[in-house]
């Protein structure tokens, strides 16, 4: 997957000015997380349709037969509209904590950061949600009546709807801490060329 950012990561920006900065840098941001958002959305949802079809024939309503190509296509919309929610708030932050001077390179890395972040999210939801089902399949039928009574469904279940929740709380926190991180590491870096 890294391979496929990297690739479009390059192409923009060697299509691009590198040093782009102010508010062209801000808009770049704000579309990168945007970009983000679907890949994060596609990437999850290939991997959550192909373990538990199940969970979104269930959760979804789906009644035909091509769960997988849906469920990307709704982690692409969802992951949209995640990011443009996203976007708006880190965009916004990331162009005040560095008052539009930062170049779209130094948010590269951060965006990178986040992406890890949210990735991982997605992964601690689908553990912890599976863990719970193990440690009571009961308890987990009483807060999630649709989920299933066969047992590995159930495990297979728990992953989906954890890891999605997992992942959209990860892209929650890094929409605040995203910005924390942008101010100290913009304000080490204005130290450091400062000192130098």
């Amino acid at each position: 997957m890294r391979w496929v950012v990297d690739y479009v990561g390059e192409t923009i920006l060697n299509n691009t000015n590198l040093s782009i900065s102010g508010g062209k840098a801000i808009v770049v941001v704000a579309l990168a997380c945007i970009g983000l958002g679907a890949l994060i959305g596609a990437v999850t949802n290939m991997v959550n349709a192909a373990v538990s079809p199940v969970y979104f024939q269930t959760v979804m309503k789906w009644s035909f037969h091509d769960v997988w190509t849906a469920a990307v296509a709704q982690g692409i919309m969802e992951g949209i509209i995640f990011g443009v929610l996203f976007a708006m708030v880190f965009a916004t932050g990331y162009g005040v904590v560095t008052k539009g001077r930062a170049p779209f390179s130094f948010a590269r890395t951060l965006l990178w950061r986040i992406l890890i972040f949210v990735l991982a999210m997605w992964t601690v939801g689908g553990v912890l949600a599976v863990s719970l089902a193990l440690l009571s399949a009961d308890f987990f039928h009483a807060q999630v009546p649709l989920a299933p009574k066969d047992t590995v469904e159930l495990l297979l279940f728990a992953w989906v709807g954890g890891s999605i929740q997992g992942a959209q709380f990860g892209g929650l926190l890094c929409a605040v801490l995203g910005i924390v991180v942008a101010r100290n590491a913009w304000n080490s870096a204005g130290a450091t060329n400062e000192s130098a």
